[in-house]
C-alpha cells in the first residue's frame, strides 16, 4: 500500500476546493509549466470534474500521476512534473 498523500513530501501544494469549471486544470497546468522536472505537486479540489480533467491533463503533457485519493469529497491529486 502506499503512503498517504498528505504524507508525501511536496515540492509545492495547490489548494483549489472552492474552484469550479476549467480554472482548477488551468491554474495547475499553470503551476505545472513553472515548475522544475522531477518535482512534486499537490493539487487539492472539491470539483469532482478534475477526477477526469486532471489525470487527462497529465497525460496530454506527459507528467507523472503518481496518486489520485479521495477523502470526504475532497481530491488529492499528487504530480510529477
Amino acid at each position: 500500500m502506499s503512503e498517504p498523500a498528505k504524507a508525501r513530501k511536496n515540492d509545492k501544494t495547490l489548494d483549489l476546493k472552492g474552484l469550479k469549471g476549467s480554472r482548477p486544470e488551468l491554474i495547475t497546468m499553470e503551476t505545472l509549466e513553472n515548475m522544475m522536472s522531477g518535482q512534486i505537486l499537490m493539487v487539492i479540489s472539491n470539483d469532482r470534474r478534475t477526477q477526469q480533467s486532471i489525470p487527462l491533463l497529465c497525460e496530454s503533457k506527459g507528467y507523472r500521476l503518481i496518486s489520485v485519493e479521495e477523502t470526504g469529497g475532497t481530491l488529492y491529486f499528487t504530480i510529477q512534473r
